[in-house]
């Protein structure tokens, strides 16, 4: 849920170190390394929780819930009961015997029970309570003027914050059941996922005035959305699920496990989504009508990841935060397959290389590891990383392997806890391959390897050379070289070597020169990679009958000043939407207008968004004009919120015309322009636009945005009027500071830190004494 930062190294070496063995030379000496604190992966169990059951009543007037958690276990070990809890107020805790002393240690709950409770057998403890939390379960309240429009409560627990509300072990490393029984106020619907296997994190409540929507041919299937939602954006996050269901279900060899599955939607959720067991919370900015039809793929993509969750993360489960990709990592790969069944090749090509773009900027690892030295965080790019992960073993073992190893996987540790060590296995089990090495360099080494790509005919023989960099900064990877070529007489000739070491040549005997030479054509690598072929031999990839190669070819060209042919692949309305976006931004890249002016009525929404955005880097104000008529008319909004950023890059006082005439939106659909007007007042605005980027009424996070805008204003002015307008931005701040959604305490506290004065130390260290 939270990618971090990690950095591996070592907490003590020995006095003189030589070079690493693949260097040469022998080394004198080696790291000293230091294992993991015990803990370091997760607390020990001291008992084995069996089933949890809550029997609570939601008070929203108050933000509080009251009553009972029940929780049956077995002891492992003598003592007492330690449960982790944060800031709830007990009133008893009893078992079947009768009261039990109690305790509260910092954030625990320390329970005094009798030798023989849970000794070889279950027993229940219930503790009587009631929490005001500050987060873990989130209130929002409707009013006339404020960022909530209808009143709910719901819940969030991952990471660990489930403990904010009820006492339990909030930790992943124990599987239990769960029954919940809440009362609400009258008109208000119920959620909770009760009779599932779960984790704590995964237990869920929701409860507010939601209309309930079941698919039409399975009512197993179901949306809890907002009274008066509109039918379109309803059918487009509902209308999927039951074949992504079958299709998960055909890659995974494991029906969908839960039996009904809900997808609730709610105001200013933390995240975009989260996949609590059967009952998925999603944030309403989803529930998007016909004006985002052809740019809100992304909608059905969120969707996709959190079902697949209910198999990664739900079914099986990481043992620990350390192996957070296989929640992660699996969902964002599940969903991207999904997608690309329903958008095709070239899309999901274009996935896999946002993938490499993402992660080969930095060099950490997935997962941490005790060699990586204590303090170091516990995984990094979970999400990206991780399916890119997956996808390298796909391509590396085909598709036949790959899929069979994730069924084994699947199957064998459903309602299970899983580490990587489990995937691996698998993996060998139905390959034959050893692929330690596999893991290793790509979960547990945090470097990327570099490569330089050559190729030359001679003589009938095509050689392409690959070298590695190898030095004390990067060691060497184990690499399967892919090659593809396009033959004269049109076929198509792949060829697979290992790259061990520093450099290996991968050859072709040819009658006649090729026609195009791809490198990787199915990106199964991640690397930094120097591919040095001339401008013409990536025009000449442009044919080839591989989306990857051709996609790997329009980013090549963006770099050079062959804009004719680009142009021919963005004018061509038969040629695939995900290659016409990738011309249309390389043409950006060129600041090649005429083509993109060309194509700024385009009937494809996603092409018009492509070249909207893909404007904004024009040496002049060329597609001025264009832009602004983009920005006022077209019927997408995400394409007039691209096409309104565009024009402020290029002449910000038509643009903020525009955008100030925006600022009114309140539409849910119609928030990416809002933003995006926000956003063009905050950077070119003046002194008059402070108190409408402040508007109370502004819905949900779009306040928080405004906020941010208007400090970026009291930034720029001078004098007087700076002391003036940083102290108005500062009181707004100040009443937001308790805010009930941690997003925007966050972002106040973050713009209070920019035009804060001395009032504002007082109110922030209230704020930390209260937090």
């Amino acid at each position: 849920m939270w990618p971090t930062l990690l950095t591996p190294l070592v907490l003590a070496l020995a006095p003189a170190v030589a070079a690493p063995p693949w260097m040469g030379g022998e080394p004198t000496s080696m790291p000293v390394l230091a294992p993991d604190p015990r803990g370091a992966g997760g607390p020990d169990r001291r008992f084995d929780l069996e089933h949890l059951e809550l029997d609570l009543a939601l008070l929203p007037d108050a933000g509080a819930v009251e009553g009972t958690a029940t929780l049956t276990m077995r002891r492992f070990d003598e003592g007492p009961v330690v449960l982790d809890q944060v800031g709830l107020s007990i009133s008893r805790v009893w078992w079947a015997e009768g009261e039990l002393p109690w305790r509260t240690e910092g954030d625990t709950l320390v329970v005094e029970v009798p030798d023989e409770f849970g000794d070889g057998r279950s027993d229940s403890l219930t503790v009587a309570y009631r929490a005001e939390p500050r987060t873990g379960l989130h209130f929002r309240h409707g009013t006339r003027r404020g960022p909530d429009r209808w009143s709910e409560v719901w819940s969030q627990g991952e990471g660990q914050d489930n403990r904010h509300w009820f006492p339990s072990v909030d930790h992943p490393g124990d599987r239990f059941t769960y029954t919940g029984r809440f009362t609400a106020p009258e008109g208000w619907r119920v959620v909770t996922n009760s009779g599932v296997d779960l984790v704590n994190y995964l237990v869920m409540v929701a409860a507010g005035p939601w209309e309930v929507v079941t698919h039409e041919a399975d009512d197993q299937v179901e949306v809890w959305v907002p009274p008066g939602t509109d039918p379109v954006a309803v059918h487009r996050v509902l209308d999927p699920i039951p074949a992504m269901q079958r299709h998960f279900a055909e890659r995974t060899g494991v029906p969908y496990p839960w039996g009904p599955y809900r997808q609730v939607f709610v105001q200013r959720f933390l995240y975009t989504g989260m996949e609590n067991t059967s009952a998925t919370i999603e944030h309403e900015r989803m529930l998007v009508d016909a004006r985002a039809d052809g740019t809100s793929d992304w909608v059905e993509s969120v969707a996709a990841h959190e079902l697949a969750h209910q198999w990664y993360g739900d079914l099986l489960t990481c043992e620990n935060w350390r192996e957070l990709w296989l929640n992660e990592g699996f969902a964002t790969f599940m969903a991207a397959d999904w997608m690309a069944r329903r958008r095709g090749d070239a899309y999901a090509a274009h996935q896999v290389r946002r993938w490499v773009r993402g992660v080969r900027t930095h060099d950490r690892p997935v997962a941490g590891r005790f060699f990586h030295g204590r303090g170091a965080a516990r995984n990094a790019d979970v999400y990206g990383k991780g399916a890119l992960v997956l996808h390298m073993l796909r391509v590396m073992l085909g598709e036949d392997r790959f899929w069979e190893g994730i069924a084994r996987y699947t199957r064998s540790h459903r309602y299970g806890l899983v580490e990587t060590i489990d995937l691996q296995r698998a993996m060998e089990e139905v390959s034959g391959k050893r692929l330690d090495w596999f893991f290793q360099q790509w979960i547990e080494l945090g470097t990327v390897p570099e490569l330089t790509v050559t190729r030359r005919y001679a003589d009938g023989r095509l050689t392409v050379a690959v070298t590695q960099r190898i030095d004390e900064e990067h060691p060497p990877y184990t690499l399967p070289i892919d090659i593809a070529v396009g033959t004269a007489a049109g076929e198509v000739v792949r060829r697979r070597v290992w790259l061990d070491d520093e450099e290996v040549d991968v050859e072709f005997e040819l009658d006649q020169a090729p026609a195009w030479v791809a490198f990787d054509p199915d990106a199964g690598l991640l690397a930094r990679v120097d591919d040095q072929q001339d401008d013409d031999g990536w025009v000449a990839q442009l044919s080839a009958p591989l989306p990857g190669a051709r996609l790997d070819a329009i980013t090549a060209l963006a770099d050079t000043n062959r804009s004719a042919e680009l142009a021919a692949l963005l004018a061509d309305r038969e040629e695939d939407a995900t290659i016409r976006r990738a011309a249309a931004r390389a043409l950006g890249e060129q600041r090649s207008m005429d083509p993109l002016i060309a194509a700024w009525d385009d009937p494809d929404p996603a092409v018009r968004l492509a070249v909207a955005a893909a404007m904004g880097r024009a040496a002049d104000d060329a597609p001025l004009d264009t832009l602004v008529r983009m920005a006022r008319r077209d019927a997408n909004v995400d394409v007039r919120a691209a096409a309104l950023r565009s024009a402020a890059a290029l002449d910000p006082t038509q643009a903020l015309a525009v955008a100030r005439g925006l600022l009114h939106l309140e539409d849910r659909t119609e928030r990416p322009l809002r933003r995006a007007a926000i956003e063009v007042v905050g950077e070119h605005g003046a002194a008059p636009d402070v108190d409408r980027l402040l508007d109370d009424a502004a819905p949900g996070r779009l306040w928080a945005d405004g906020l941010a805008a208007a400090a970026k204003i009291a930034g720029r002015v001078e004098g007087a009027a700076h002391e003036r307008l940083a102290r108005r931005v500062a009181r707004a701040a100040e009443s937001r500071i308790r805010d009930v959604d941690l997003r925007t305490r966050q972002r106040v506290v973050g713009v209070r830190a920019k035009v804060g004065d001395d009032r504002s130390v007082s109110v922030l260290e209230a704020f930390r004494r209260w937090t």
